[in-house]
């Protein structure tokens, strides 16, 4: 090779670079785009579609509940409906007031995971513990978004419209951070403090909060996906430092105080009526690990081991389903791709 070749080598090699890089770069875009179109024509939702989805009312003193006698066909999708009876309870049969002779029955109440946000009815974990034994009637109460708090005064709403023999509070490690909160995804909720002899509600009744409804509200998880605007609150949040999403009102200790009380106080309640009050720990994912389970605080798991010494059975399935292979303990969970309505959690 003579001089000048080997001279322009380098520039030739390094505009080659450059060009596969462009194009590389083009065609990503160029991908990000399409899909982002796709998105934006096949992936959202009107107005209307959100209207026949909703399922709760706000409430001023709970924050929200279930509307009564609701039929949601394929709201989780096809062959996933959401039914709540005239009690609110989810599931297509009616709950009578008195409980079926020779039957065992159990309430459980919860949030989303007992209510069985993104499965249908006869897939909600209350409705396979029934069929697991035929002496049992089980009760979903669960709530979606419920902190342990709004369980115990939703139990209360109910507990003398149905007769029962078990009261099951089930739980996830978040529910316990959801106590501490005032508000929950931008929904307002009450705070419990310590009374003299269980908790009361601080800041009854709760405002009603402005209808936010609208094309982009219901589709900003397809409009956020955009890279630009990914990049953009990237860039925001390293010049600006983390936004702290639903602020906590009181910190752990004062909250995992306030759920011991409120342990005590359901634990009374289930002796005083002839029932037995069981804990439910229902591990759910861990975002920052992948295949991992959140951990119970060392605060909560205290306060159930303490219940756990009162006479209160606490059933904790951490243990079993960190034995699962990776594989089989993912596919116990829904990730956001196989839930058509995102926004009915």
């Amino acid at each position: 090779m003579d001089a000048p070749r080997r001279k322009h080598l380098p520039l030739r090699l390094a505009t080659g670079l450059l060009l596969a890089a462009v194009t590389l770069t083009a065609l990503e875009g160029l991908a990000s785009l399409t899909l982002y179109a796709y998105d934006l024509v096949f992936n959202t939702r009107s107005a209307t579609a959100e209207r026949e989805a909703e399922y709760t009312a706000f409430d001023p003193e709970i924050g929200w509940v279930s509307r009564p006698g609701v039929r949601l066909p394929d709201l989780f999708g096809p062959g996933k409906s959401l039914s709540t009876d005239a009690l609110g309870a989810r599931g297509t049969a009616a709950v009578a007031p008195e409980a079926p002779a020779g039957k065992v029955r159990v309430v459980c109440i919860g949030d989303s995971f007992t209510q069985g946000y993104g499965v249908g009815d006869d897939e909600a974990w209350p409705h396979v513990l029934a069929e697991l034994d035929p002496r049992l009637e089980v009760v979903n109460l669960g709530q979606r978004g419920y902190g342990i708090d709004q369980a115990w005064l939703w139990y209360q709403r109910k507990e003398a419209e149905l007769e029962h023999d078990l009261v099951v509070l089930g739980f996830i490690a978040d529910n316990w951070r959801r106590v501490r909160l005032d508000r929950y995804q931008g929904y307002p909720k009450p705070v419990l403090v310590r009374g003299e002899e269980r908790p009361r509600v601080a800041n009854a009744p709760l405002e009603q909060p402005a209808g936010r409804w609208g094309w982009l509200h219901l589709n900003d998880e397809v409009v956020r996906s955009a890279r630009t605007l990914q990049l953009a609150r990237r860039i925001r949040r390293k010049l600006a430092g983390p936004a702290v999403e639903d602020p906590t009102v009181m910190d752990e200790r004062a909250g995992a105080e306030v759920v011991a009380q409120l342990i005590e106080d359901l634990d009374r309640r289930c002796r005083a009526a002839g029932r037995q009050l069981v804990l439910l720990h229902l591990p759910s994912p861990d975002a920052r690990t992948e295949g991992g389970l959140l951990p119970l605080g060392a605060q909560a798991r205290r306060v159930c081991e303490q219940a756990a010494a009162d006479g209160v059975p606490f059933v904790d399935l951490a243990q079993e389903f960190a034995a699962l292979e990776p594989a089989e303990r993912e596919a116990l969970f829904l990730v956001l791709d196989e839930v058509s309505s995102p926004r009915a959690q």
